[in-house]
């Protein structure tokens, strides 16, 4: 854990000193719309709120997926099925959290922009989102050894789906640390 929070002062100060962010910040703070997020009543709990769910939507849509991997649950469905019912979910909710994501980061410039959980989260997350679109395609152009290693406990198959919630895990707690997370 100390290397954790070795890596965000020394993120956080080389952010204070060696890039133009708490400028940038400032300069978008006092900006008419900066200003409207920030002064219009519940807009910052609102958005907050909503991105929060969107992301436990999306980490639900993983989880249901790959519990239909480890043939835990989602039996009676093929993996086509399930990826056909689970993945629109993941995509949707990812461009909602991008929406209200950008939408709290200019509500709240210095907070966000100056923040190491905020940028190394930014930096995960199109990780991630690459990886989901990776799998997604894996999966629809190799459905039938996708369901095989489901069917006969592919530990591959497995091993991936574990390490993607694994991630997601990640990106939800640095989500959450940007409000703890000395700037």
């Amino acid at each position: 854990m100390q290397f954790i929070a070795d890596y965000m002062v020394a993120l956080s100060q080389w952010i204070q000193t060696s890039t133009p962010l708490p400028t940038f910040a400032l300069w978008l703070q006092k900006q008419w719309y900066s200003d409207g997020i920030a002064k219009t009543p519940y807009a910052i709990p609102v958005l907050q709120t909503i991105h929060t769910l969107a992301v436990a939507m999306i980490i639900t849509a993983i989880l249901m997926i790959t519990l239909r991997v480890f043939m835990v649950a989602g039996k009676s469905r093929t993996l086509a099925q399930t990826l056909h019912r689970f993945a629109p979910w993941i995509w949707w909710c990812l461009l909602v959290c991008f929406v209200t994501g950008w939408l709290l980061a200019i509500g709240e410039p210095p907070r966000d922009m100056t923040n190491p959980a905020f940028w190394t989260k930014m930096v995960v997350v199109p990780i991630a989102a690459l990886i989901a679109l990776g799998i997604q395609t894996s999966m629809t152009k190799n459905i039938v050894s996708w369901e095989a290693a489901a069917t006969h406990r592919g530990i591959v198959a497995q091993v991936v789906s574990v390490l993607f919630i694994l991630l997601w895990l990640v990106i939800m707690a640095l989500g959450r640390w940007i409000a703890y997370v000395p700037t």
